[in-house]
C-alpha cells in the first residue's frame, strides 16, 4: 500500500517536472505579451490568470476547458489585458492543488472572434 503511494508521488512528481520543463520553453506568439503566472509556475489557490496581448487584440479565457464569462473577466481593451482572479460567486472559486491549463483565445479588437487564435499554457496551484 505504501510502496504504491510512493510510485504515485513518483510519477505525479515526475509528470511535474517534464511539464515544467516543456512549457517553460515555449514561446509566446508575437501577439502574446505576456501570461500571468508563467508557464509552469507554481501559484496560491486565490492567486489570478492574467494574459497581456498586443495593444489591438482581446479575448477570452478558458480555463481548465470551462470559458469564464465575461461578466466574471476583467478585461483592459487599450492595454489588450484581459484577467482573472477566483473568488466567492464566481465559476472558480479557488484554484484546487494540482495542474491547471489556462487557453486565451484572442482576435483583433477590430475584427469578430470568428477570426480568433489560441495560446495555451499550464501552471500548478499548490
Amino acid at each position: 500500500m505504501i510502496g504504491g503511494g510512493l510510485v504515485a508521488v513518483n510519477l505525479f512528481i515526475g509528470g511535474f517536472i517534464i511539464a515544467s520543463r516543456s512549457s517553460e520553453s515555449q514561446a509566446l506568439p508575437i501577439e502574446v505579451e505576456q501570461v500571468i503566472p508563467a508557464p509552469g509556475s507554481v501559484i496560491a489557490p486565490q492567486d489570478g490568470v492574467q494574459v497581456d496581448l498586443a495593444d489591438e487584440y482581446t479575448g477570452v479565457l478558458v480555463i481548465d476547458g470551462k470559458e469564464i464569462p465575461l461578466d466574471q473577466l476583467t478585461i483592459v481593451l487599450p492595454l489588450g489585458q484581459v484577467s482573472f482572479r477566483p473568488g466567492p460567486g464566481l465559476d472558480i472559486t479557488r484554484f484546487l492543488p494540482g495542474p491547471h491549463v489556462v487557453r486565451v483565445v484572442y482576435w483583433r479588437q477590430a475584427e469578430s472572434r470568428e477570426h480568433s487564435h489560441a495560446f495555451v499554457w499550464r501552471f500548478t496551484a499548490g
